[in-house]
């Protein structure tokens, strides 16, 4: 059984770096080409080349269903020896407690699993970084918190500094990064999909294009279950109904279940993420 969600996140310290962390490794770039040897160096630190790339949202999700999807995530990687990827922000609402979100959850694998699972976060800048309150790091007006529990962040900014990237804006330099070490013949990718929306609906698409498994969490919500429900009865995703299924994309989404972790876990070993 996974540890509660709650022990292994700082739900009352919600920007505190932890102490199995130490320091987060922050890179500021605008070509994610630049800093190949930097990520390169860092990422050869995991165990195994294996990478997951963590995608979705919680929206319609209160503290307690989030805190049951880092639970879901944690118990279904347990023998998981690799690198998690996710988005970099974290929440915390006016009462100061974390609100966990999907880009939590590669903090949440390294706090259960060590130095098994190697951690990175990617995220575009949306807005004017500054430093607030005793020296914290927000990355936009809105004070949006840097994920403090990853190894390493990157943020990709425009070239010119007046200017500003949308919130997808970090999508394609993550491809591009983690298909480069694909293509190095010596890493395999996949990518987690739970709930999320159109963004992700894109992602998970990427993915499955370029030849990554995609295991979909059924019964999660949004973005997962309108792609299952394309994938089972052809149902057109609202505002993606461009996006169909050939059968070389279709063998790319793996169904998953909501209400059973080891669904997920089973994926995983079938597709050599985890090897029991």
């Amino acid at each position: 059984m996974a540890p509660d969600a709650s022990e292994l996140l700082p739900m009352s310290h919600p920007y505190r770096i932890p102490a199995g962390i130490g320091r987060v490794r922050f890179v500021v770039t605008d070509d994610i080409a630049k800093v190949g040897l930097t990520v390169g160096a860092f990422m050869s630190r995991s165990l195994r080349r294996l990478g997951i790339r963590l995608t979705g949202g919680c929206k319609g999700m209160d503290r307690t269903d989030k805190l049951d999807m880092i639970s879901y995530f944690v118990e279904s990687f347990e023998g998981f020896e690799g690198f998690a990827s996710s988005g970099a922000t974290r929440n915390a609402p006016s009462d100061g407690l974390l609100d966990p979100m999907v880009t939590d959850i590669p903090a949440a694998l390294a706090a259960a699993y060590g130095e098994r699972v190697l951690t990175l976060s990617t995220a575009p800048r949306t807005g004017e970084m500054a430093l607030v309150d005793d020296g914290r790091l927000v990355l936009d007006e809105y004070n949006t918190a840097p994920q403090p529990g990853v190894h390493m962040t990157i943020i990709i900014q425009p070239e010119f500094a007046h200017d500003v990237l949308n919130w997808d804006g970090d999508v394609v330099p993550y491809f591009r990064m983690f298909n480069e070490f694909i293509r190095s013949g010596s890493w395999k990718f996949g990518m987690t999909v739970w709930n999320g929306g159109l963004i992700t609906i894109d992602e998970a698409f990427k993915a499955a294009s370029f030849g990554w498994p995609v295991f979909v969490v059924q019964g999660s919500g949004r973005g997962a279950d309108q792609i299952i429900d394309l994938l089972q009865d052809g149902t057109p995703i609202p505002e993606r109904e461009q996006l169909t299924l050939n059968d070389k994309l279709r063998q790319q989404f793996i169904p998953v279940q909501r209400d059973d972790p080891m669904t997920l876990r089973n994926a995983l070993v079938a597709q050599e993420f985890i090897t029991i």
